[in-house]
């Protein structure tokens, strides 16, 4: 602390220390450099009203509230959505209160199909659930998918193993053609 002339010797808890800091000014103690100080800690860990007596803090006097450890408010929280591929998320991330649940709504583009959450987020489940309970980056993946077209010039048939004909970017595929009796397999295109 800058300014201060007079050095306090404590040997209290840290947060007794600051609130004698913030609570009782130097200047206002009568102390000299080198001076020790007691200070009084309530066994609730709640700062005395007055630093200069013993007396309990006054339930009415609202000046010092923030300065007190007890019952704050949870806070509020950023969450930030990345997406990977093509695809949206509701909501999109942003600022959210602690405790809250949430819940994020991934939906995929045309051609793509919604295949996970990672980060401080996991799994497939859609939509997710989340409780605040401080800063998250969560991901969402979107994979791009592609539909698979056999057409049989002449007699025969073709089977897609596995089978479907929508496959995820990547996928292989084995194909077999199988030719009518009185046909011969001749070539792919």
């Amino acid at each position: 602390m800058t300014g201060v002339r007079s050095r306090m010797v404590l040997g209290l808890l840290a947060w007794p220390v600051l609130w004698a800091v913030v609570g009782c000014p130097v200047a206002d103690t009568g102390m000299e450099p080198g001076d020790e100080m007691t200070l009084p800690v309530p066994d609730d860990d709640t700062p005395p009203a007055n630093m200069n007596d013993n007396s309990a803090p006054d339930e009415t006097d609202d000046a010092d509230d923030d300065l007190t450890p007890a019952e704050s408010e949870p806070g509020e929280f950023d969450i930030s959505v990345e997406v990977i591929g093509q695809g949206a998320v509701a909501p999109d991330g942003g600022r959210f209160a602690g405790g809250s649940g949430i819940e994020f709504l991934a939906t995929a583009a045309d051609g793509w199909r919604f295949d996970r959450w990672s980060g401080d987020a996991s799994g497939t489940a859609n939509p997710l659930t989340i409780s605040v309970g401080g800063d998250l980056s969560i991901t969402v993946t979107f994979i791009q998918q592609f539909q698979l077209r056999a057409r049989v010039v002449g007699n025969g048939s073709i089977t897609l193993d596995p089978p479907g004909g929508v496959y995820d970017a990547g996928s292989e595929v084995s194909l077999n053609a199988t030719p009518a009796t009185g046909w011969r397999f001749v070539r792919w295109e």
